[in-house]
C-alpha cells in the first residue's frame, strides 16, 4: 500500500453493490475506478500506483457521494459514515487532512444554515430596519467564516485544505484613492486592483489544485469577467495564466488545453484568433509535449486554414475572371464595402436563393 493507495470506506446504507472513485478535473467529474461494496458496507479503494493529489469523490448508487482529500504522500487511511448524513456522521482514521476537512465541512454547514435562515427572514419582511439588521447579522456570520479560514490556514500551513482555502481567496478592494476634489482618482481603480491581485494567493506550483473545481473556476472568471472580450486582450490574459502555470506540469497542461479548447469551440465571432495565437505559440512550437503526431497534424492544418482569415486581417489577394474572362484583383477594388458570394450554379439551393440575392 505504501507504493500505491489503500482507502478503506465503510458506509451504512449500502451493501453488495458497486461504487466509483472519482475526481474533479476542470468542470468535469471523471471516474478513476470502479469498486465493489461488500455485505458489511465496506469498500476498499486500492491500487498499485499512487493517486495524483486532489479532491476525490466516493460515488454510490443514486448519485449519492461524499468528498475526500487525497494528498500526494499519505494515501492509506479509513473513513466511516452513514448515507443519512455523510458529513456529520464521518469518522476519520489515519488522515489528518481528512479530519481537518471534515471539521471544516461541519463548521461551514452550520454557518450556511444560519445564513439561509437569515435570508429566509429577509425575504419575508419589507421593513427596512429589519432588513438592515438581518444584513448586519449575515455580515457577522460571513466574518466568522473568514476568521475561521484565516485561523485554520495559519495553524495548519502545510495542510492540503489550507492550500485549497488560499486558492479560493479573492482580494478585498481597499479604499479608493481620491483626488483633490474628493472624486475617485481613477474610476477603474477597483477593477484594476482586483484583477492585479486576483492570483496573489494561488499556488500554481501545487498540482493537487488541478484536480479540484477551483483552478478551472478561477481561469473562467478571470477570462470572462476580468478581461475585455477582444482577442488581443484575451491573448494577454491567457498568456499570463499559462506562463504562471508552467510552475507545474499538470497545471500547465490543464491551463493550456482548457483555454485553447474554450476558444477553439467558442460561438463568439472572432475568438478563433485566440485559438490561432495559442496554437502557434505553444502547440506548434513543441511546448505541448503530450500531443501525438496525428492530433498535432490536425491542429496544424486547422491553424493554416484560419490564420489568414481572422476578423480584422486584410483578405488574401484573389485574382478571379469576370464575365469577359479578364482577371480582377480583389485588392484593386476601391470601395467602402466588398461583398464576396461563393456559390455553385448546379446547387439547387443556390438556384433558388441567388436570383433573390
Amino acid at each position: 500500500a505504501k507504493e500505491g493507495y489503500n482507502i478503506k470506506v465503510k458506509v451504512k446504507g449500502f451493501a453488495d453493490t458497486t461504487c466509483y472513485l472519482a475526481y474533479y478535473y476542470g468542470s468535469r467529474i471523471l471516474v478513476s475506478d470502479t469498486f465493489n461494496i461488500d455485505a458489511k458496507g465496506v469498500v476498499q479503494f486500492k491500487g498499485n500506483e499512487k493517486l495524483p493529489g486532489g479532491i476525490y469523490l466516493a460515488v454510490f448508487p443514486g448519485s449519492k457521494y461524499f468528498e475526500m482529500l487525497v494528498n500526494t504522500d499519505n494515501q492509506e487511511f479509513a473513513l466511516e459514515t452513514d448515507t443519512a448524513d455523510f458529513v456529520n456522521s464521518m469518522k476519520v482514521t489515519g488522515s489528518p487532512d481528512n479530519k481537518l476537512f471534515n471539521d471544516y465541512q461541519r463548521y461551514l454547514g452550520k454557518k450556511q444554515k444560519v445564513i439561509a435562515e437569515l435570508k429566509k427572514q429577509k425575504d419575508a419582511t419589507q421593513n427596512e430596519d429589519s432588513i438592515a439588521l438581518i444584513d448586519e447579522s449575515i455580515g457577522a456570520v460571513e466574518k466568522d467564516i473568514k476568521t475561521y479560514r484565516e485561523t485554520l490556514t495559519k495553524e495548519n500551513p502545510n495542510a492540503f485544505l489550507s492550500a485549497i482555502i488560499q486558492a479560493m481567496w479573492e482580494p478585498e478592494i481597499p479604499e479608493i484613492p481620491k483626488n483633490e476634489k474628493g472624486d475617485p482618482a481613477d474610476p477603474q481603480f477597483a477593477y484594476k486592483y482586483f484583477k492585479s491581485h486576483y492570483w496573489d494567493k494561488y499556488d500554481f506550483s501545487d498540482g493537487r489544485l488541478v484536480r479540484t473545481p477551483i483552478f478551472n473556476n478561477k481561469i473562467t472568471y478571470y477570462l470572462d469577467n476580468l478581461t475585455l472580450k477582444l482577442p488581443d486582450s484575451i491573448n494577454v490574459s491567457a498568456d499570463f495564466i499559462i506562463d504562471k502555470a508552467k510552475a507545474n506540469p499538470d497545471a500547465f497542461r490543464f491551463a493550456l488545453s482548457q483555454i485553447t479548447y474554450n476558444y477553439e469551440t467558442s460561438k463568439i465571432m472572432g475568438m478563433d484568433a485566440v485559438f490561432v495565437h495559442l496554437a502557434q505559440k505553444y502547440y506548434l512550437t513543441g511546448f505541448a509535449t503530450w500531443m501525438d503526431s496525428t492530433n498535432m497534424a490536425k491542429m496544424t492544418e486547422r491553424v493554416n486554414r484560419l490564420k489568414y482569415n481572422l476578423v480584422g486581417l486584410k483578405a488574401p489577394e484573389l485574382l478571379m475572371p469576370d464575365l469577359d474572362n479578364n482577371n480582377v484583383s480583389l485588392h484593386a477594388i476601391k470601395s467602402d464595402f466588398v461583398v464576396m458570394v461563393f456559390w455553385d450554379y448546379n446547387c439547387g439551393h443556390c438556384k433558388k436563393e441567388m436570383p433573390d440575392f
